[in-house]
């Protein structure tokens, strides 16, 4: 078979592959999702930071019937003799109200069918409207898909799933073409995620996002200022109670007793969990880029040296995913930890949660990297076979 004769197999058989790619696809994702109602109790689940602490706490909450207080110091008798109310998960969240209704099996499942579908509906949204803009629909379902399929951390809501959707809907009302859903879908994501996981970064993302748009067209946009400090304030008011503490000084928090040289790396180690977060996430922010990473990234630079990729957005992306993974690293590096020892915010914020955007950038960076790769002829059950792989493993 010659050059010629591939490529016309090639885009022949990618342009009748949507069909047979979506029944692949598609019965994958809702496998994913039933297999924790197929097994029922039977079914693994992560101990560390689940079964561990999280859930067990929601029962000492309940029995306590200090759920909703709005008291900090209330004691929680049944762990640690007494630890305040304020320092337990909040019960102002749509996470911690599935557990309030629900018993701890049936809430973990609720939650996780809801985590994935608006992880998929979100990027997909996401790609669609303001990403591909409709250039590939094989490209939008597969990644859409690939990202819906993460192992998201179940105890963080949508922290990290519904990423893709408020970003959706904030570019919506930016570009000026919002709906009634868009305020909803803004408005439900501080409700549903937890602030000291994400709310710092998911700010700082939207503030970008504002200043951006400011600065493109020269003004303002008052709705979207005005959308963004109603977010701010539930995201504030969902964690009431330990702002309380933190502001009043009611209570001491155990991380601003911690000493970071304690936890401190020498420079080998420092640059191997830099090539592990970049290569791998972490593990409360899976990103399953292994393999993605060492398939795409040596073809990415391939072409981006012979100036053979035009997209001014990857570059940014993957630069983005760069310092995320560094500023994890170096946190904990020794001449960086003597320094956050010594102030207070450096010592009690833990910024290197910078991480939980990774799965976000990452699998917009394969998004947006598919599409250059399918101008080049011949490249296409390439992309049909890279999706499949990264929806599976």
């Amino acid at each position: 078979m010659n050059i010629k004769k591939f490529v016309e197999f090639d885009e022949k058989i990618y342009n009748k592959s949507f069909s047979i790619f979506s029944i692949i696809s598609i019965s994958y994702f809702i496998g994913y999702l039933l297999v924790l109602i197929i097994f029922g109790k039977s079914s693994y689940i992560t101990i560390h930071d689940i079964l561990d602490s999280v859930i067990v706490w929601y029962t000492p909450l309940k029995n306590s019937h200090s759920f909703f207080s709005l008291n900090p110091l209330f004691p929680i008798d049944q762990i640690m003799n007494g630890i305040p109310r304020g320092c337990m998960i909040t019960g102002f969240n749509i996470h911690s109200i599935l557990y309030r209704i629900f018993s701890p099996f049936i809430a973990y499942v609720i939650n996780d069918l809801l985590m994935h579908i608006i992880a998929f509906l979100g990027m997909y949204l996401l790609l669609k409207k303001h990403t591909l803009n409709g250039k590939d629909n094989i490209i939008l379902l597969g990644t859409s898909i690939a990202f819906a399929t993460l192992p998201f951390y179940n105890i963080f809501g949508i922290s990290i799933a519904g990423i893709p959707l408020l970003v959706y809907a904030f570019l919506n009302i930016l570009k000026g073409n919002n709906h009634i859903r868009d305020y909803i879908i803004i408005f439900f994501y501080p409700l549903y995620s937890f602030f000291f996981f994400i709310g710092p970064f998911v700010i700082m993302i939207l503030i970008i996002l504002l200043a951006y748009f400011w600065i493109k067209n020269k003004k303002i946009n008052k709705n979207a200022l005005i959308v963004f400090f109603v977010f701010l304030l539930l995201f504030l008011l969902t964690e009431i109670n330990i702002f309380n503490l933190f502001i009043f000084k009611h209570f001491n928090m155990n991380r601003e007793e911690m000493n970071p040289i304690y936890f401190s790396y020498n420079f080998k180690t420092t640059t191997k969990i830099f090539l592990k977060i970049f290569l791998h996430g972490h593990y409360h922010a899976a990103t399953m880029n292994y393999y993605l990473a060492i398939i795409i990234l040596p073809i990415f630079l391939f072409f981006s040296f012979f100036k053979k990729i035009k997209s001014k957005e990857l570059p940014i992306l993957l630069g983005t995913i760069l310092f995320i993974s560094l500023i994890y690293a170096v946190r904990k590096y020794e001449p960086i930890a003597k320094i956050r020892s010594n102030v207070f915010l450096l010592r009690a914020f833990q910024w290197d949660r910078l991480y939980f955007l990774l799965p976000v950038f990452w699998y917009l960076f394969l998004a947006l990297f598919l599409i250059e790769l399918k101008k080049f002829k011949g490249s296409r059950i390439f992309i049909v076979l890279i999706l499949l792989f990264q929806i599976v493993f």
